[in-house]
């Protein structure tokens, strides 16, 4: 084979993986969910931490991809959500709820506004934000929102009933620059600061 003729077979093979490549992406999806971003996986912390675990990875790449093949969402709103402090786990009920064979689930008292987790969850909120900043997403997309334990997702499982709680939320708030619900803009939690500092 020919210097020429090599060099245009691999051409081609080049050619063909970055069509590859592109045609991947392309086909990526990115379905909102009441506003909501649909992740492929949760944004995992490190244990009481806002240290971000390796398994983040996914769910902060899909974040970050999305923005950026939407820069027509002007405004975003990452929200924290911690699970709330157990105070006191009642007995646990023998009664069945409305649905046959199921047990209700365990009755919890917790603190909603307790100040380390308050302050987990507004830590956890920036921690995303500059991942997303490091990534190049221009800080004046993102307003950090910490919703504390106010908002828990409570589940059947009696061991861990806010296992689902721990969550960060990326939710389209402005699209070219209208406001896409009424109401405020944080979504009635607490803003933690300027992603842009």
């Amino acid at each position: 084979m020919s210097h020429n003729r090599l060099t245009i077979a691999l051409f081609t093979c080049v050619v063909g993986l970055l069509g590859l490549a592109v045609s991947g992406i392309a086909q990526v999806q990115f379905p909102l969910d009441g506003g909501r971003l649909v992740l492929p996986g949760p944004v995992v912390f490190q244990p009481g931490s806002d240290r971000l675990d390796a398994r983040a990875g996914p769910a902060l790449g899909h974040m970050s991809a999305w923005l950026k093949a939407h820069p027509e969402y002007t405004l975003v709103r990452i929200e924290a959500h911690v699970a709330p402090k157990v105070v006191k786990k009642a007995k646990k009920s023998k009664k069945k709820s409305g649905k046959k064979g199921q047990e209700r689930p365990p009755q919890v008292a917790v603190d909603e506004v307790d100040p380390q987790v308050e302050a987990l969850s507004r830590s956890r909120a920036m921690a995303v934000s500059r991942t997303l900043v490091a990534r190049g997403i221009p800080c004046q997309r993102l307003i950090v929102v910490s919703f504390g334990a106010r908002q828990p997702i409570v589940s059947r499982a009696p061991a861990e009933p806010f296992a689902k709680s721990e969550r960060i939320d990326l939710v389209a708030v402005a699209k070219n620059g209208a406001t896409l619900r009424p109401g405020a803009v944080d979504g009635g939690g607490a803003v933690v600061a300027d992603a842009c500092q």
